[in-house]
């Protein structure tokens, strides 16, 4: 079975109604399909790179980190492409939460990003599923006539509380 039609099944088990889609929506039917939480960050990353997911030791936390240096088309494939990963369970980078909160207080995650990047190769079997997931979620999206969705980045909730409780009001 080739990667295209491997994903669109993965994506079709996952049962979420693309009639309905909003970005928020999208990311509350995977928390709940697999009852874990993701918070969506905005963040300043190294030029290059365009997001990347992070897990949360012994705890069901997911983290996505987003490169806000780029175009809102650009930011939304990238949250877009790392939710496709989580759905897809693939590998990633997996810290304790204290870890993350220091490095989130002290407003340097390069390190984070580095390790994150080292454990992913440019091209890989995960990213190639991840990508075309993300197109196939857009293609859905787009025969639904959602595509302004598609321009609305997440307001995740989630990730206001948790930005606001480690002190920042805004990123």
């Amino acid at each position: 079975m080739d990667v295209r039609t491997c994903m669109r099944e993965k994506l079709e088990r996952l049962g979420f109604n693309f009639n309905q889609f909003s970005m928020d929506e999208f990311i509350a039917h995977i928390e709940e399909k697999l009852n874990r939480e993701i918070r969506m960050i905005g963040w300043p990353m190294p030029q290059g790179m365009y997001g990347a997911w992070i897990s949360i030791e012994d705890v069901d936390h997911e983290y996505v980190f987003y490169n806000t240096r780029y175009s809102r088309h650009q930011q939304v494939n990238s949250q877009l492409h790392e939710l496709c990963h989580i759905i897809c369970d693939h590998s990633t980078l997996k810290i304790s939460p204290e870890k993350l909160k220091g490095l989130l207080e002290e407003k340097n995650l390069d390190p984070i990003f580095e390790q994150a990047l080292l454990r992913s190769p440019d091209i890989s079997q995960e990213e190639i599923e991840a990508e075309t997931m993300a197109i196939l979620v857009q293609e859905f999206v787009a025969e639904c006539d959602r595509l302004k969705q598609l321009t609305t980045l997440s307001t995740n909730e989630h990730s206001r509380r948790y930005m606001e409780k480690v002190g920042f009001s805004r990123v």
